[in-house]
């Protein structure tokens, strides 16, 4: 057993006594024992919790608990094992926030009485930031599972620096119990999973949530997990993102309960890590946000209908319709008095007094008629009556009467008057009055009045000016946001919405999606904003149309033309600059029949325009168009005269949190003298840095690039060269831990070695086998202070680790490591002694009698029959075709040693024609036989793995993962 952070088994308690004296104890004996001491503490229902010691929490905890989860994981391992998943001889089981341990000792649990021994489980491993409870934990292995491994570590795994290395063919990860209490754990769990690289890999969550607990973190929550090809182990509900939409709109007392436990699977090898050329479609722009007020200059003034559907009108005239020969019909309205059924123009007087149409009203009174009048006095005796809201309204004939000397001021009176009783439109006439006259303090003291009690007009204006700092306020994103939504809430609850496509909901759902898109927020807390539109614009319709690409690789029907892709008349900057990275990168989606070629030349071409405008009205256009053309026509050789370093230098200036990623490109890619790229260097390894770069985009510390480069080139003391490796190293930049790893061993051990430069420069591209004078160097590669480091490089994708991997992890007998770089290397590149190696391997592992020889039933078993048998589908070599017929017929497996001896036939191989034929002679045989006999053994029953059902076989690891789990985009060059 291994503790870690000084951690020791619970002693000299008495509850360590008595489970001690235990013979033969099981799950049910500790909660005996659990039970019986809790009987000491009495009835302490009236005491505070305050008050308990903390060993009646742990103890109630055994009694209370450990049944239920112990029933809980047995569920959910019976489903997973309905293909004897679980059939596996190496085991882990990680334990996050484990507490006593109650999930990874019913695992054990169900494993002893399900597979009779505990003998597979390679260790368990217990994550808890509570010492007392990990103690306590280890004292229960100790007395159920003596004989199992156990690793504690006494740490928080919410926190970012922690990690735990997946070291087995099968893991099981347990996130149990945690989930209600840490729904941090969500973004937690997505980093924990990609550290560690898996052939099979199980996270259990086995929690039940309900919407009523968790209305507003669950979906998002839910959909992170549960969308994308999941085996469901209990037999609740899955819903898709479209149903989501649906259900969303639902009450919370109808959500209950969407899911109690989750199965996350990735099951097979030859899908993983499969290199596709993508489409870096993350630098997409969504489009600009809206920026100018509600009602800035002033052009409307906002009125109120307070007379509506009240006695104040009802001696008016409601019968008689106005003709169109009276003097009361104003002539700026006759056009559309003529429409009999018009609502927005009254057609009595009692109408128009109701509806407040202030151009008759007006007409009336200049024209000195009676009617006119007569609403004015109406309006007079509801303000005095307490409706302050007619104050608005008064003030408007006032501010509309410019003729009139000092009607204007009265007008503002009357805005006061309404203000100063509530009137939010009222505040909107004076928010707007003054923010035209240039008086921004007043006017956005009017809008917070208003905002305050549900102007949505005043909550869209406040956000425009803390989201963007407008007149001279400090930027304040919170409080935007915040402005936004409650912009948001309002306009769903005013009875009549402007649907038009450029309306109040429209702008403030795409400025919301903007400002969140720029925090990182998830793909879907976006999606939620959009679904507020009633009728979206064309606008909002492109901005989700760019994020769906950019978070998640996923495209619509519509695409050409939601993203004007096959037209270009008046299309905005920004548009062309979207077109012009599909014309780079090109576009084929099958599904769809849509295909758009890729045409580097014209994407240039519209590039160069956009760099060299003079008068584009696209705001951010220099932050993204000037490294995008460096990287272009850098990547073509068309930056030369040192273009693309003028470009990379102006980058570095419109975007300084990148500065780092596009000085060292000059460094490198750049025609500069040796003193300024030795500064640049210099600059970054110690100082500044920064938040996104080309090769190390997820550092927040100073650039591990730089500090490698300084370290290798430049630095003259070995221990500032020591630590700066190290520093790089730490924030897993792939390059370091290689040269710790591999370049290192070499240092220290073979100085006289050289490397080969075809080798170095072909695995730039892709993997590929190390020359044969690298094998003298794979032993001593072996030692651990070599080995893991470049390991972890392999797991960063860095292709050189990765091609060696599969000979140093054989020499070592490590398994798991030999098992998954081998399929992943074979997967890629099909290398003869690699493919008849693993093979080799299978046979040795598989070890069973001839008559059961090819029925595999371990998960290593399935997958190595699963990567040979792609690799002789495939590979023209007819010897290892033969020498997996040869495998099959070995264990009676006829029809597919035909199958495989037929396909060697078909590529060339002429010296196994005996074998066929007597093949097929016994398979007439069989026949023969099996038709006469009901009884007889039918050899197709043996395991094939094509007819293997596999849950998740439609989708691989990144599809069903990396985007449910984080949005982030994986873009291939073909999206079926």
């Amino acid at each position: 057993m291994i503790l870690c952070n000084n951690l020791d088994i619970e002693k000299n308690s008495t509850y360590s006594f008595l489970l001690g004296r235990l013979e033969s104890p099981e799950i049910s004996d500790i909660i005996a024992v659990a039970d019986k001491m809790l009987q000491l503490f009495g009835d302490i229902e009236s005491t505070g919790n305050d008050n308990l010691p903390s060993e009646y929490f742990m103890l109630h905890q055994v009694s209370s608990e450990l049944k239920e989860r112990t029933q809980c994981v047995c569920r959910s391992l019976d489903s997973i094992d309905s293909e004897s998943t679980l059939n596996c001889e190496e085991i882990s089981v990680v334990d996050y926030g484990c507490g006593q341990g109650f999930a990874s000792l019913s695992v054990l649990e169900w494993f002893l009485k399900n597979k009779g021994n505990v003998d597979n489980i390679k260790n368990v491993k217990l994550i808890d930031k509570d010492p007392k409870a990990l103690k306590r934990a280890l004292l229960h292995f100790s007395i159920l599972f003596p004989s199992v491994n156990v690793i504690a570590y006494e740490q928080d795994f919410l926190e970012d620096d922690f990690s735990v290395e997946c070291d087995s063919v099968l893991t099981l990860n347990l996130f149990s119990h945690v989930v209600s209490d840490e729904f941090k754990l969500v973004d937690r769990v997505k980093d924990l999973i990609l550290k560690g690289h898996n052939i099979l890999m199980h996270n259990i969550i086995i929690e039940e949530v309900s919407s009523k607990s968790y209305p507003n973190k669950l979906p998002n929550y839910y959909l992170n997990y549960v969308v994308n090809n999941i085996k469901d182990s209990t037999g609740c509900e899955i819903l898709s993102e479209d149903q989501y939409t649906l259900r969303k709109r639902l009450s919370q007392d109808e959500q209950i309960k969407l899911f109690k436990n989750i199965v996350l699977s990735r099951t097979d090898v030859l899908k993983l890590n499969i290199p596709k050329k993508d489409n870096d479609f993350r630098r997409l722009y969504p489009g600009e946000p809206s920026k100018s007020l509600i009602n800035v200059p002033q052009n409307i003034l906002w009125f109120e209908r307070p007379l509506n559907n009240t006695d104040y009108c009802s001696n008016l005239d409601a019968s008689n319709k106005i003709s169109l020969e009276e003097s009361y019909v104003s002539p700026l309205f006759e056009a559309t008095w003529k429409k009999e059924f018009d609502t927005m123009n009254p057609h009595t007087i009692k109408e128009c007094a109701e509806m407040f149409h202030q151009a008759h009203i007006l007409h009336a009174l200049s024209c000195g008629l009676e009617c006119g009048q007569e609403i004015v006095s109406l309006y007079e005796k509801a303000a005095s009556d307490g409706i302050t809201e007619a104050y608005n309204n008064l003030g408007i004939l006032q501010f509309n009467d410019s003729d009139r000397e000092g009607a204007e001021e009265r007008g503002i009176e009357l805005f006061k008057l309404a203000a100063d009783g509530g009137s939010s439109l009222a505040m909107m006439n004076l928010a707007s009055y003054y923010m035209a006259k240039g008086n921004e303090k007043d006017g956005i003291e009017y809008y917070t009045s208003a905002s305050k009690i549900g102007n949505a007009v005043a909550c869209y204006n406040l956000a425009l000016i803390y989201d963007f700092g407008l007149y001279n306020q400090t930027i304040d994103k919170n409080k935007a946001e915040k402005l936004y939504r409650e912009c948001l809430d309002c306009l769903k609850k005013e009875k009549e919405l402007d649907n038009r496509d450029y309306s109040l909901q429209n702008n403030c759902c795409k400025n919301l999606i903007l400002l969140l898109k720029n925090r990182d927020e998830h793909y879907l807390k976006l999606l939620d904003i959009y679904y507020y539109a009633v009728k979206p614009s064309d606008d909002l319709k492109y901005c989700r149309e760019v994020l769906q690409i950019m978070y998640t690789n996923r495209f619509s029907i519509d695409i050409m033309t939601t993203l004007s892709l096959s037209k270009i008349d008046n299309e905005k900057d920004f548009m062309k600059y979207n077109r012009a990275q599909f014309l780079y990168y090109g576009l084929n989606l099958k599904s769809f029949n849509v295909k758009i070629e890729s045409d580097t030349d014209s994407a240039i071409e519209i590039m160069r325009s956009l760099v060299e405008s003079e008068n584009s009205n696209w705001e951010e256009r220099e932050r993204y168009v000037y490294s995008i053309y460096a990287s272009w026509i850098n990547s073509n050789c068309k930056g030369l005269g040192g273009q693309d370093v003028d470009y990379w230098r102006k980058a570095s200036q419109t975007n300084k949190d990148q500065a780092c990623a596009y000085l060292t490109n000059t460094a490198i890619c750049g025609s500069i003298e040796d003193e300024e790229k030795k500064e640049i260097w210099k600059r970054f390894a110690f100082s500044d840095g920064c938040k996104s770069c080309h090769e190390c985009n997820n550092y927040s510390q100073i650039c591990p690039k730089a500090q490698l480069t300084w370290a290798k080139e430049y630095e003259k003391d070995p221990n500032v060269s020591r630590r700066l490796l190290r520093q790089s190293a730490a924030q897993k930049y792939d390059k370091a831990l290689f040269h710790l790893g591999f370049h290192m061993a070499i240092a220290e051990n073979m100085p006289t070695f050289k490397e080969s430069i075809l080798f170095n420069f072909m695995n730039n591209f892709s993997l590929n086998t190390p020359p044969e004078e690298y094998k003298a160097l794979f032993p001593i590669l072996t030692q651990d202070k070599y080995f893991f480091y470049i390991q972890e490089a392999a797991d960063l994708r860095y292709n050189k680790a990765q091609s060696i991997m599969p000979y140093i992890a054989k020499l070592r007998s490590d398994n798991y490591n030999y098992i998954f770089w081998a399929g992943i290397f074979i997967a890629r590149h099909h290398e003869e002694e690699l493919s008849h190696s693993l093979l080799d391997f299978f046979e040795t592992k598989a070890n069973k009698s001839l008559k059961n020889y090819f029925e595999p039933e371990t998960v290593c078993e399935k997958q190595l029959l699963s990567v040979a048998s792609e690799l002789a589908k495939h590979t023209d070599d007819v010897g290892f075709i033969c020498l997996f017929a040869n495998f099959y017929l070995m264990g009676d497996c006829l029809y597919e040693a035909q199958k495989y001896y037929n396909l060697a036939k078909e590529k060339g191989c002429t010296e196994i024609d005996d074998v066929l034929n007597d093949i097929n002679s016994r398979i007439e045989e069989l026949e023969a036989a099996r038709s006469n006999s009901d009884d007889y053994y039918d050899p197709d029953d043996y395991y094939d793995p094509d007819d293997y059902y596999d849950p998740y076989e439609n989708s691989t690891w990144e599809d069903s993962l990396m985007d449910a789990l984080d949005g982030e985009m994986d873009a291939y060059w073909n999206i079926d």
